[in-house]
């Protein structure tokens, strides 16, 4: 699939940005530079260990320590979401970009801080699905560093189960993302041929997330969080839920993902952190 304005527009549904102001903003930022790169790309010329660190949002993530973050800037790691609100630049980064017009602007502003940190981050974007939907650094650049490194690669279909049904041998074949950023961005760092996955952020017990006590973000608590702070802190991670009986919780998916697809390939999979419920089931990764 060609990286032009044609492809930005292929979705008329679901837009990040709209048809119009898609095309107007394709010609007056065709000049800008920016790289595009394949997961080959990536795998071949920009990875630089065989660990990689995924970066999630739970609170954990305010216990590390500056001597595990450099151990961690050593290896490769992957960001998601707000991340950029924090201080550790992450080698590769994957947003599925806000479209409600508040808080896209909130967004804007945190990467507008961060347009130099970047510089050398590679942003993952897949080319037939948000890049149609007009995600595109010459179509929204304020969400992009300056000249940015853009790995298009191409979605898949998530694996689907059918209702009581669970993971078996044989349903990972095909992908292994099944629900949410976390198993998208395990499916890229299995597809780029990492040895060892650490899962860091990534505890699912509560729905406290790292950032929610910096004073930059106090809009997203009062305009997004129904329930007070104290309550979701009782209450398990989103991913936790069934979605009335059409998903298995993310805990039961990654026990599944490592012991029917990552174990018999010889990769490891690790839990960064003994407060995530994962440290029961999953090896803690030890950073001496």
């Amino acid at each position: 699939m060609k990286d032009c304005l044609t492809n930005c527009l292929r979705d008329r549904k679901v837009r990040y940005v709209p048809m119009v102001q898609t095309i107007y903003n394709w010609h007056k930022n065709r000049k800008k530079q920016y790289t595009a790169l394949s997961l080959d790309d990536v795998g071949q010329k920009y990875k630089k260990s065989e660990t990689i660190f995924i970066l999630g949002g739970s609170e954990s993530i305010n216990d590390m320590t500056d001597e595990q973050w450099d151990h961690i800037a050593k290896h490769d790691s992957f960001a998601m979401n707000w991340w950029p609100i924090h201080p550790f630049v992450p080698t590769f980064y994957y947003t599925n970009y806000p479209r409600e017009k508040e808080h896209r602007n909130k967004f804007r502003e945190m990467a507008a801080k961060r347009v130099h940190d970047y510089a050398n981050t590679i942003f993952f974007v897949s080319i037939n699905r948000a890049v149609e939907r007009g995600m595109h650094p010459r179509v929204i650049p304020d969400f992009f560093s300056d000249a940015p490194l853009c790995c298009f690669y191409e979605y898949v279909q998530p694996v689907m189960l059918g209702r009581g049904e669970t993971f078996r041998e044989g349903s990972f074949d095909r992908t292994i993302y099944y629900r949410g950023g976390l198993s998208l961005v395990l499916d890229l760092a299995d597809k780029l041929g990492y040895k060892n996955i650490v899962l860091m952020g990534i505890d699912l017990k509560n729905q406290i997330h790292f950032y929610d006590s910096y004073p930059q973000m106090q809009w997203r608590i009062q305009k997004e969080y129904i329930d007070p702070i104290e309550t979701l802190k009782k209450t398990k991670h989103g991913t936790m839920e069934t979605k009335n009986g059409s998903k298995l919780p993310m805990d039961q998916y990654l026990y599944a993902v490592n012991d029917l697809y990552f174990k018999p390939k010889g990769v490891k999979l690790f839990a960064g952190s003994a407060n995530s419920i994962l440290s029961d089931k999953i090896p803690l990764y030890k950073f001496d």
